[in-house]
């Protein structure tokens, strides 16, 4: 659906920007391959983000709790429109082929069959893009500001701490 694609979109930008404002990488624990009780191998990444892990981790938390209202209030635009709608994002690179084929609402993904699923699709395609790229656009920027905020805030208070 067009919402989820806003948030898998605003997901991936805020990681990317959070690791912009506190570079981190990981590194294995202790544990990490060694094999569990039940047969499979322990996941034990640790976080280093040059003693910021605190700050890091606030603004993750924060980030996420941004994500859920903000999921809230696209969701919830979406749901309440009448239109119904494919959109395809063609966004392929040289030698790696990518598209997201977006349904504006379930009763329009109702219409569309396995059997002649491309057909259905371009029935009912919507080929101005340019409204559902601008929102996207104006959600990062929201986005970003927000963190921008955040950042600010969590490393002043830091500072009043120490």
């Amino acid at each position: 659906m067009v919402a989820r694609y806003f948030l898998m979109e605003l997901d991936e930008f805020g990681d990317d920007y959070i690791q912009e404002l506190i570079p981190y990488n990981f590194y294995p624990g202790e544990d990490h391959g060694k094999p569990s009780k039940n047969g499979c191998s322990v996941y034990n990444m640790r976080i280093n983000a040059n003693g910021l892990e605190s700050q890091l981790e606030e603004l993750q938390r924060r980030s996420w709790k941004y994500h859920e209202l903000a999921s809230d209030r696209i969701e919830e635009d979406y749901d309440n429109r009448s239109e119904q709608y494919v959109m395809i994002l063609d966004q392929s690179k040289e030698g790696d082929p990518y598209l997201h084929i977006l349904f504006s609402d379930w009763k329009v993904l109702q219409k569309i069959h396995f059997k002649t699923f491309v057909r259905d699709c371009r029935a009912f395609e919507r080929k101005d893009q340019s409204e559902l790229l601008q929102r996207l656009a104006d959600e990062k920027t929201l986005l970003k500001h927000f963190l921008d905020e955040q950042y600010a805030e969590i490393m002043r208070s830091e500072t009043k701490q120490s």
